[in-house]
């Protein structure tokens, strides 16, 4: 009964899929999010999956979704594995993932003052995850994200923080046209006043992310934000608010960029660690991360 319905939900067609397609888990913005396993190897999966109807820009977004992600290969970008589109939908399989970073954050703010040594582990390594899929992206694909926020994050079984949300990426200088696509919508918060995609844009909205980690409702540059955000973390996690600052500085020329604030994470211990263990993986392993 239940695979008939996963069947008349995704088509026929997926039959050319390596993976089986299983039932719905959650939904996030225009992607139905389905778990998944290899015909062959039994390997788990996530499937996205976006229904066609008449929205044009909807469609237009997943489409864009599906090219940049089969095209950008990075270990802390999720993994494309599989994917389809036909007249009726656009299926896009993944490495497996457990949760969105949405999900993730009010488990995050309760360890703020039950085991705050543990949450700076797990920030330290989710941000300094992001900030090198960032570099790639801005360094070496030359594109920027314009989409970031706690929807556009995946977490992995073993903890790591993957980059998603490809619907808005567009190469440097690109006219900045559109702050809603269909039921896509990013958060008043994280817009800014730029037209044209570049690096500065993905530093001021990354700068929210980081704030909401700890509070709602990121407010631009509001010293009173940053205030707020002093009062109610702990002292070990005193560098995070002028980091903030500098992330959602104004002045666009003026802001840190994700890739130049690497070595800020890369000196906590717990990054060192994931670093140092991925490091003495085997050539194989590793080109499991960006084949």
């Amino acid at each position: 009964m239940l695979s008939s319905l996963v069947e008349r939900f995704v088509g026929p067609a997926q039959a050319s899929l390596h993976y089986t397609i299983k039932s719905e888990i959650s939904r996030s913005e225009i992607w139905s999010i389905h778990e998944a396993e290899h015909k062959t190897t039994g390997e788990k999966a996530t499937a996205f999956i976006f229904k066609k109807g008449n929205d044009q820009n909807s469609i237009l977004a997943a489409q864009q979704s599906f090219k940049r992600l089969r095209s950008l290969r990075h270990p802390h970008i999720l993994k494309f594995l599989d994917g389809l589109e036909t007249e009726q939908n656009i299926t896009i399989v993944t490495e497996h993932i457990k949760q969105s970073l949405t999900d993730l954050i009010p488990h995050l703010r309760q360890l703020v003052k039950t085991k705050p040594e543990q949450l700076l582990s797990i920030i330290q390594w989710g941000l300094y995850c992001l900030t090198d899929a960032m570099s790639f992206m801005h360094n070496n694909a030359r594109v920027a994200h314009l989409n970031l926020s706690p929807k556009s994050i995946w977490i992995t079984e073993s903890g790591d923080w993957k980059l998603w949300g490809f619907e808005r990426v567009t190469e440097f200088n690109t006219p900045i046209t559109v702050k809603s696509i269909g039921p896509l919508t990013l958060p008043s918060a994280y817009q800014t006043q730029e037209d044209t995609s570049s690096p500065s844009v993905d530093a001021f909205q990354f700068g929210c992310l980081i704030y909401e980690l700890f509070l709602d409702n990121p407010s631009k540059h509001s010293q009173s934000s940053i205030d707020a955000l002093k009062k109610n973390i702990p002292s070990s996690f005193s560098h995070f608010p002028d980091l903030i600052r500098k992330f959602v500085s104004p002045n666009a020329k003026t802001r840190l960029l994700p890739s130049d604030s690497k070595n800020i994470y890369e000196s906590h211990w717990y990054v060192k660690l994931n670093l140092e263990n991925f490091a003495l993986k085997s050539d194989d392993e590793k080109k499991k991360y960006s084949a």
